[in-house]
């Protein structure tokens, strides 16, 4: 087991807090668009992301797999 950071603990703390106060600046930006308009960018570029990973990562038989095995195709779906 590794022994604890408690410095790491502190900035990663710090960092969510961080994070976490600024949410409000964010939704605020996005008040203007559309909500559709987000869940269309979100479905898109996750799609694209997700496919652009599956044909870079070097697991042969992916394609196979996915194809003899649908419940494995709608759980990227």
């Amino acid at each position: 087991m590794a022994t604890a950071n408690p410095q790491r603990g502190y900035v990663l703390g710090l960092t969510a807090y961080i994070i976490w106060g600024l949410f409000p600046l964010y939704f605020k930006a996005l008040q203007s668009v559309p909500a559709m308009e987000i869940i269309v960018h979100r479905v898109l570029w996750s799609a694209l992301f997700g496919g652009l990973l599956l044909f870079v990562w070097k697991h042969p038989g992916w394609r196979r797999e996915l194809r003899d095995n649908p419940r494995r195709l709608a759980v990227l779906a």
